[in-house]
């Protein structure tokens, strides 16, 4: 049997898999003097004991809180999902992209937010699929909105609900438009059909060369026709008095 200063029996456990139970005992709460009680020993040697395997003292009388279950990674999730109504929008509450899609990390990359409820609430999304919102919400993670859709259903869908930008933000409404719709035919007409080079329209029209070029040879603007769409049929009003202003700089004779 050891003896009361458990000197042989602390130096023997120590080597001992029995003596981790110590440790683990002490971070859960346990105390020195009920850890002494526990292994026969007095409670200066189970101190010593537990120094010389590298335990961090708590301060006296402080017994920590136990700590509460760690959620797993969908349940993280989830916290951040406004949910409501089964029919109404869940919201996603964290970081959100310009565009208002959510993102999150998934464990191994970063991923939209509606593709993770889609999965955690529905299953994998297989390859070359994507998530269609049914209520054209990108920020909603409520798993009746989501479904499954090729890229060719995403983008006929996003031209139904009137999402498309690019064709929104098109030729002369773009922000960055230099030249209008009428201009732009006008341009490869004259190119086209009268004695006119490209540095003299870029002269007569205040616009840079690299502009003219790129309207002559369709390097842009080559969604815009020149036949089957007149200038009347763009604006929805008269263009003459434009189609002579522009010859008139060029001494041309309007058709």
């Amino acid at each position: 049997m050891p003896t009361r200063n458990g000197g042989r029996y602390l130096m023997n456990t120590t080597r001992d898999r029995k003596f981790d139970r110590a440790i683990m005992f002490y971070k859960r709460g346990m105390t020195l003097q009920q850890l002494a009680g526990l292994y026969n020993c007095t409670r200066q040697n189970m101190h010593e004991a537990l120094k010389r395997r590298g335990v961090r003292f708590r301060p006296i009388g402080k017994v920590p809180k136990p700590q509460p279950p760690r959620l797993t990674r969908e349940q993280k999730f989830w916290l951040n999902v406004d949910k409501g109504g089964v029919d109404q929008c869940w919201n996603w509450k964290a970081s959100k992209l310009k565009s208002g899609y959510g993102h999150c990390w998934d464990g191994e990359k970063s991923d939209y937010s509606h593709r993770l409820a889609y999965i955690y609430a529905v299953g994998s999304i297989p390859e070359g699929m994507n998530i269609i919102h049914s209520c054209s919400n990108p920020s909603c993670c409520n798993p009746a909105h989501l479904k499954l859709g090729t890229p060719a259903d995403r983008a006929h869908h996003r031209d139904a609900m009137g999402r498309n930008g690019s064709y929104k933000c098109r030729g002369e409404n773009h922000l960055n438009a230099r030249v209008t719709n009428i201009q732009v035919q006008q341009i490869r007409k004259l190119y086209a059909v009268e004695d006119v080079t490209q540095a003299k329209l870029s002269r007569q029209l205040g616009i840079s060369y690299s502009i003219i070029w790129s309207v002559i040879h369709r390097r842009s603007w080559n969604w815009l026709p020149d036949d089957s769409m007149t200038p009347s049929t763009i604006s929805g009003e008269s263009t003459s008095a434009d189609e002579a202003g522009i010859a008139e700089n060029h001494g041309c004779r309007t058709a």
